[in-house]
């Protein structure tokens, strides 16, 4: 976590995106255990209402983006945010960092910033 987003992170930034990261890696893996959802069976379900009675695979799904989202935006948003607040001499030296300052110089060639979040979300 140190290495990808900051070194000199606190504590209490340090627990929340643990927390948040193992709360989504924890829904995930539930929706993956056989019969764990009726839709992994049955997958042309996924195409009837949410409101539809037994659709709560669903609701369930909706979660899991939440959570998901949440894992890969959260800790890439500090990042921008401490890089915003360089003038009060915060030196982050993390791997996101990095790669915000190099894509800036790259231009066209650059990658795109949800590029940058998913791989910075998948090293942590």
């Amino acid at each position: 976590m140190a290495t990808v987003y900051d070194k000199n992170m606190s504590k209490s930034n340090l627990e929340k995106f643990v927390t948040i990261s193992e709360r989504t890696v924890d829904m995930l893996s539930q929706s993956f255990f056989p019969g764990a959802t009726v839709v992994n069976a049955l997958p042309f379900l996924r195409h009837i209402p949410t409101w539809f009675p037994g659709a709560q695979f669903h609701h369930f799904a909706a979660e899991c983006r939440a959570y998901a989202r949440e894992m890969v935006e959260v800790p890439f948003k500090y990042v921008k945010d401490k890089m915003d607040e360089k003038a009060t001499g915060i030196e982050l030296s993390s791997l996101t960092e990095r790669l915000l300052k190099q894509n800036s110089v790259l231009g066209p060639m650059a990658l795109t910033e949800a590029d940058l979040k998913s791989t910075m979300a998948t090293a942590f």
